[in-house]
């Protein structure tokens, strides 16, 4: 009996005798796992073995007998077996127990990541970005940055500091910033940098020609603009309608605040806004007001304006800013105690200040018997009867702008005036029908155009014409300024202006645009219109041809039934491009001198009233894309617009080919109310949109 329990005994531990029925025993002595230390990824699996070491020298694999266990499950579980499966990062310790115990350390992390914020970035010519890194999966956070594989980047590509701060150099292009996990070199992020050379958008439609094209954008392509990689980035509200375009200067030096690249922003409410054009700084950086309530100074009531838009007028054109001295020029519409008033003002566009002495009060009298006439053979401009809707014009230190009617009310009449930009003194007046009325210049917002030698071009709305007296109604005008002050040099009247002046087919709806090089070898350069009655005219500037009454013949080219139009075509790359009301945004090309009546592309987009004023982005010759704002829902009756402005783009080589609209992603990139004739600003990889109260940023979306 006793014999039989010792073999039992004998069974039952192996692990600790080796010998029985009276031969040697081995005990265990030692206990050792493999590995002993390790580090591991979340999510990894790791076999762990356990050797016994006994009395008699021997080792022997216990894996599979000794009860295993970890310190912390949350970090690592372990099977029987000794399978550890790494579940958090963290460390725990896994341990293996017989009649002795061992433990071995488990160190988990996640896996090494590094990720960059933004990864896009457009960016002025010497201005910085603050690159954002985050690592994660290592206790050793070094990173290495570079630009365009070089550490530390270079004075030609961009120079970027072990803090992210990257520094642009001073010439425009391409780059990529990448940061680096020192821990793990395979471990890396990039971000797209295009360093940009636009030094601003200073005046409607980009350029004194009226082209509507910026050749300076290098960020937006056609293949980034898209509702996943593109779409609204912020907007800064404001206390009224936008109804001029938005104004961009880079590099602008705010006292007190620092440099920004800013757009400027005017509204109805009588008041300007500089706002940070990168969106960094969410307030003004400054706002200034032409009203003082307090002083009976208000904005002019809609009403008292021919209720064209409402509550109020204010300012109502596009201001035009000269770089050479910093300063901003807009003409303000103000109600001072029951009298209209338009007052010209200067503005240091770094702070708001008035400059030169301003503002002055706008006053003008012509000889003549026409409309509102004084009966003492003098015209007076009267500031109640006219609206100052033309974009201002900055040409040899000489500002132009012109006026029309509130909704047709009489009487009225055309105006352009100048002003000496340093000295804010009129230099000259010029009424396009004194001895009648009519002739209006408002070109849907439209500023005037400028050749190279000064020459000033505009195109007049519905009013009496007669050249005899002076009269030009409907008409195509070449104006100088001499020591006598504006006069006209030439220009050009379709051969039905009464059928225009008599259906209202006003054909200064549409402002001017000058043209070099396109012409015919006879004609190189041309001066382009087009207005409600739908025909394209192209005239020599040179030689305008004056009248005809039998046909158009006198000049280089005119195509009928093309688009009723407000505002400006833009042109790019040999082809004009129109919005109209009622119909399809289209292409039409140049060949060999002479404008094709044969579509080359057009948009599937149907634009009710007002249609749109489109303008171009474009890298040089490539990656164009042609923009426009449109209002989603327009109640035509009386001209008031109550839905949200849509930003559209197009590939510019096929108008088939929508890029983008802002509709297209639900209400991510939603704009203000729309306001007529919108025309966005494109510089430095954002879409700048004014509304009815705010004015909206697009761009490239950070990640």
């Amino acid at each position: 009996m006793v014999r039989r329990l010792w073999v039992v005994v004998c069974l039952f531990s192996t692990l600790f005798v080796i010998g029985c029925g009276g031969s040697s025993q081995r005990v265990l002595t030692g206990l050792s796992i493999t590995p002993s230390m390790l580090t591991l990824q979340v999510g990894a699996t790791e076999q762990f073995h356990a050797f016994g070491t006994f009395s008699n020298g021997s080792v022997q694999e216990v894996t599979n007998s000794v009860t295993w266990s970890s310190s912390d499950t949350s970090v690592a579980t372990i099977s029987s077996a000794g399978l550890a499966t790494v579940v958090g990062s963290g460390r725990s310790n896994i341990t293996a127990t017989s009649s002795i115990t061992s433990s071995a350390i488990l160190t988990a992390s996640s896996p090494v990541a590094v990720a960059l914020y933004p990864h896009v970035s457009g960016l002025t010519t010497l201005q910085t970005q603050q690159f954002q890194a985050s690592i994660k999966g290592t206790t050793n956070t070094d990173l290495i940055w570079s630009v365009d594989g070089t550490a530390g980047g270079s004075s030609t590509l961009g120079t970027i500091s072990t803090s992210g701060l990257y520094t642009a150099p001073s010439v425009k292009g391409s780059h990529k910033v990448s940061v680096t996990s020192q821990a793990d070199l395979g471990k890396t992020d990039s971000a797209s940098v295009a360093v940009q050379d636009l030094p601003g958008v200073f005046t409607y439609h980009d350029d004194n020609a009226r082209s509507g094209q910026n050749p300076d954008e290098i960020l937006l392509t056609p293949q980034n603009v898209n509702f996943t990689k593109f779409g609204k980035l912020f907007a800064y509200p404001v206390d009224g309608q936008i109804y001029p375009q938005p104004l961009y200067v880079r590099n602008v030096n705010i006292p007190g605040q620092g440099v920004f690249n800013v757009v400027y922003v005017a509204t109805e409410h009588d008041s300007v806004y500089a706002f940070d054009a990168d969106g960094h700084v969410a307030t003004p950086l400054w706002h200034v007001s032409f009203l003082n309530p307090d002083a009976g100074i208000t904005s002019v009531p809609g009403y008292l304006a021919g209720n064209i838009i409402q509550p109020e007028v204010g300012i109502f054109s596009t201001p035009v800013i000269d770089p050479a001295s910093n300063t901003l020029y807009c003409v303000a519409y103000t109600d001072d105690n029951g009298s209209l008033v338009y007052r010209l003002h200067a503005l240091d566009i770094t702070s708001g200040a008035e400059k030169f002495g301003g503002p002055v009060v706008i006053q003008a009298s012509v000889p003549g018997t026409g409309a509102g006439n004084d009966g003492n053979g003098s015209v007076p401009f009267d500031p109640a009867q006219h609206d100052q809707r033309t974009g201002l014009l900055l040409v040899n230190g000489v500002l132009y702008f012109g006026f029309a009617s509130w909704g047709d009310i009489l009487p009225f009449h055309g105006w352009l005036m100048a002003y000496n930009a340093t000295t804010l003194q009129q230099v000259g007046v010029f009424n396009t029908s004194p001895n009648g009325y009519g002739g209006a210049i408002w070109q849907s917002g439209a500023g005037a155009a400028a050749d190279s030698d000064g020459n000033v071009y505009v195109i007049t709305g519905n009013g009496d014409f007669d050249p005899t007296i002076a009269d030009y109604g409907d008409s195509f005008l070449k104006l100088r300024l001499g020591p006598n002050g504006l006069s006209l040099v030439d220009y050009f009247t379709p051969y039905n202006q009464a059928e225009l002046e008599a259906l209202d087919k006003d054909l200064g709806s549409g402002g001017p645009l000058l043209l070099q090089g396109l012409g015919p070898p006879s004609h190189p350069n041309l001066l382009a219109g087009i207005g409600k009655g739908k025909t394209l005219y192209l005239v020599d500037p040179t030689n305008m041809g004056g009248f005809n009454p039998n046909d158009n013949s006198q000049i280089v080219q005119s195509i009928p039934g093309v688009a009723f139009t407000f505002g400006t075509p833009a042109t790019w790359q040999n082809h004009l491009y129109f919005a109209g009301a009622g119909g399809y945004p289209l292409a039409l090309p140049f060949a060999n001198g002479v404008l094709s009546s044969t579509i080359s592309s057009y948009a599937r987009v149907f634009f009710y009233f007002p249609g749109a004023v489109p303008v171009v982005s474009a890298d040089g010759n490539n990656n164009g894309i042609l923009w426009m704002v449109h209002a989603d829902a327009t109640n035509q009756d009386n001209y008031v617009e109550n839905g949200p402005a849509i930003l559209y783009a197009y590939d510019a080589t096929n108008l088939s080919t929508l890029l983008y609209d802002s509709t297209l992603a639900g209400t991510r990139d939603v704009a203000g109310t729309a306001v007529r004739f919108a025309v966005p600003t494109i510089a430095n990889g954002r879409v700048y949109v004014g509304t009815q109260g705010e004015v909206d940023v697009y761009g490239l979306l950070p990640n």
